[in-house]
């Protein structure tokens, strides 16, 4: 169910949210365990709050339980959702796994930016089986949309040192999809790690866990004011896990050593 408040209530109440956390809207959706994307939206009211998340949300913060008496009706959750858009994206979803064509240019088309389907949330990026990626603001030595500055460096000295790499390949290992950050051959994965939370550690734990099952090494690149972090809360196979602080170029080059100038 989704509850529907006054007007900018719901805004109100989700900022209100965040400031007794005291964190950022990116933290905020980790801590409810949310897409941030989905958060923006309930934020800016395109979409109705749900009414667990607002029942988890009083949980911690029962001085907002007052915000209950804004809510005028109870909607079910796929309220507001206009009926051709979902017909509409039901066939595109069907074109990505059977056409391969089709799937080509539209993953071509995201990596530009994404598309109206992508951005509003009906065609899931799971689903289809690659990564939203339109609000990036990083462009890469391939005209990649990147997250982070630091990527884009890491890319930077695989081009120098003419590394061939794959940005974000699609890996898909026990029905789950994965984008590692970079892939070497299909022999090396690196990961920039520039997130330090319990819900970060536990899915990274995963990814690690079922990276092994397909033989990739794995090196893990994080901020050096990190590295007590990741000891502390990964268990480190070091037979196939290696840790690289950040601008530790030298180091990195030597794990990938095989790979220069290939």
């Amino acid at each position: 169910m989704r509850l529907k408040f006054e007007r900018k209530r719901q805004k109100e109440f989700l900022k209100k949210v965040k400031e007794l956390k005291n964190c950022t809207w990116n933290e905020l959706a980790i801590f409810l365990q949310i897409e941030l994307e989905a958060l923006k939206n309930w934020y800016k009211e395109r979409i109705l709050l749900p009414k667990n998340i607002f029942k988890k949300i009083i949980k911690y913060y029962p001085q907002l339980a007052s915000y209950e008496n804004f809510v005028i009706e109870e909607k079910s959750d796929n309220w507001g959702q206009v009926v051709g858009e979902i017909r509409g994206s039901e066939t595109i979803i069907k074109k990505l796994k059977t056409d391969t064509l089709f799937r080509t240019e539209w993953i071509k088309n995201s990596k530009k930016g994404g598309n109206n389907n992508i951005k509003k949330g009906l065609i899931k990026n799971w689903d289809v089986g690659f990564r939203k990626i339109g609000i990036r603001k990083i462009i890469g030595p391939k005209n990649e949309k990147m997250f982070t500055e630091m990527e884009k460096r890491i890319a930077e000295f695989f081009i120098k040192n003419k590394i061939d790499y794959e940005y974000e390949p699609l890996l898909k290992i026990g029905g789950k999809n994965y984008f590692p950050d970079f892939q070497i051959n299909k022999a090396f994965i690196i990961e920039r790690c520039g997130v330090v939370s319990k819900n970060y550690f536990k899915s990274l734990q995963n990814k690690l866990n079922d990276y092994e099952k397909i033989k990739r090494n794995v090196v893990l690149i994080f901020p050096k004011k990190a590295r007590n972090s990741f000891i502390r809360n990964i268990k480190i196979p070091k037979r196939f896990v290696y840790l690289v602080e950040d601008e530790n170029f030298t180091e990195l080059g030597d794990y990938l050593i095989e790979f220069i100038g290939a």
